[in-house]
């Protein structure tokens, strides 16, 4: 008669390997490469972020572009103006003023919120501010008003 296996021996061997193979992530070059790659994991998720948020920077500054040459054709304070997108997110500026006139007639606190939403500075005084969104949006100011 041949050999036959023992399978309580095979058994205790099994159960005694599957006891150390638990114990690996316990060895310092696997518990240091499963962290290596759970950053890697955290920085590819920050990267993917970033370039989301790269696109669609360009794609609202794109718009805009478009936007502010058709803006450059007002020849006067009542022509209607088209209205910009925000610089981060793309959507359009709430509130966006009709027309220079709407623009000359707002408060300080509205001329800077879209100033930000433009990513404009909003530095020097309320007429530079004015200005400095009038030419934000694509308006030749010469074309509109004699300055």
């Amino acid at each position: 008669m041949a050999l036959q296996p023992n399978m309580q021996i095979l058994n205790e061997a099994f159960r005694t390997a599957a006891t150390e193979i638990e114990k690996f992530p316990n060895i310092p070059a696997i518990h240091q490469g499963n962290a290596i790659l759970e950053r890697l994991e955290r920085l590819s998720e920050r990267l993917d972020t970033r370039f989301d948020q790269l696109e669609a920077r360009i794609k609202a500054a794109d718009r805009n572009q478009i936007t502010r040459l058709t803006n450059s054709t007002c020849t006067s304070d009542t022509n209607r103006l088209s209205p910009l997108v925000h610089a981060k997110t793309g959507e359009i500026i709430e509130n966006f003023p009709e027309n220079v006139r709407g623009i000359r007639d707002m408060r300080g606190a509205e001329v800077i919120r879209i100033l930000r939403a433009l990513d404009q500075p909003e530095i020097g005084s309320a007429a530079d501010r004015t200005g400095r969104l009038i030419t934000a949006v694509g308006v030749v100011v010469q074309a509109v008003r004699n300055v």
